[in-house]
C-alpha cells in the first residue's frame, strides 16, 4: 500500500482495517508526508527530503489483535504491535520468533502459556533476535523461558511463571539488553532457579518481586560470561 498525504493515509487505514488490523491515528498529517506500508508497518517519509526521515513510531501504528497461536506467530513474523484477546497456549513444537522491529506485546490481562518443557526437549517460547526489540506488558506468562539477543523490556504489570527442572534462566539473555521495570517472577526447578541467565549482555533491574521454591535457591542474575 502506497499512501500520500491525508487522503492516501485514509485509504491505507481502510485497507489495513479490512485486513483485520487495528490502526491508530497518526497526527499531525502534513501534505509532504508519504505513507508507505512496507510489509511490516506504515512508515512515514518526507517526499521533499533527500535524507528520508523514517518515523520510528511507525511500527506501532499497526496492532494485531490475536486469539490463537497461528495469529500470534503471524504477528511476530510481521513485527506488528500485538494485543491478546484471549488466553493462548503455544504448542510444544512451536515458538515465536521476532526477527526485527520494535514490538509491544500487550497481554491485555490474559495469559500466554507454553507447552514446552524438559520432557519434550523444548526451550524458549519466544526468541528476540539481535535486530528486534520486545516490550511485554499487562498479563501473565506460563513458560519455560524467553531467549533474547536484542532488547527485551518487562513492564511492572507482568507476571512470569517459569519452570525448568534442569535449572537455568527464566530469561536467557544472549548478548542482548534486558530491562526489568518490575513485575512478579515465580521461577522454580528441581535444581537452582535463575531469573536472568546473562551471557555477554546487559541487565537492568529497576524493581520486581522474585520468588522460588527451588531446593537450591533462587538467583536473580547469573552471569555466564561478559
Amino acid at each position: 500500500i502506497d499512501a500520500s498525504g491525508a487522503e492516501g493515509l485514509t485509504e491505507a487505514v481502510k485497507a489495513l482495517t479490512a485486513a483485520g488490523y487495528n490502526v491508530s491515528a497518526l497526527t499531525p498529517i502534513r501534505k509532504d508526508y508519504i505513507f508507505t506500508w512496507n510489509g511490516n508497518a506504515i512508515v512515514c517519509e518526507l517526499d521533499n527530503d533527500t535524507n528520508t526521515d523514517i518515523v520510528k513510531e511507525g511500527a506501532s501504528l499497526i496492532t494485531a489483535e490475536v486469539k490463537d497461536t497461528a495469529a500470534l506467530k503471524k504477528a511476530f513474523a510481521n513485527g506488528n504491535a500485538i494485543t491478546l484477546t484471549a488466553d493462548i497456549t503455544v504448542p510444544a513444537d512451536n515458538n515465536l520468533d521476532l526477527e526485527e522491529g520494535d514490538v509491544t506485546l500487550n497481554l491485555n490481562g490474559y495469559t500466554l502459556n507454553s507447552e514446552q518443557n524438559d520432557s519434550n526437549g523444548r526451550s524458549a517460547v519466544i526468541y528476540i533476535r539481535e535486530n528486534a526489540a520486545l516490550t511485554v506488558t499487562n498479563g501473565t506468562f506460563n513458560v519455560r523461558s524467553l531467549q533474547n539477543y536484542g532488547d527485551l523490556t518487562i513492564k511492572s504489570d507482568v507476571v512470569i511463571n517459569a519452570m525448568d527442572a534442569n535449572g537455568g534462566g527464566c530469561i536467557k539473555n544472549k548478548t542482548g539488553n534486558v530491562v526489568i521495570e518490575g513485575g512478579t517472577f515465580n521461577v522454580n526447578g528441581d535444581k537452582d532457579a535463575v531469573v536472568v541467565e546473562n551471557d555477554g549482555g546487559t541487565v537492568t533491574i529497576n524493581g520486581g518481586t522474585f520468588k522460588s521454591e527451588s531446593v537450591d535457591g533462587c538467583y536473580v542474575v547469573v552471569n555466564e560470561s561478559g
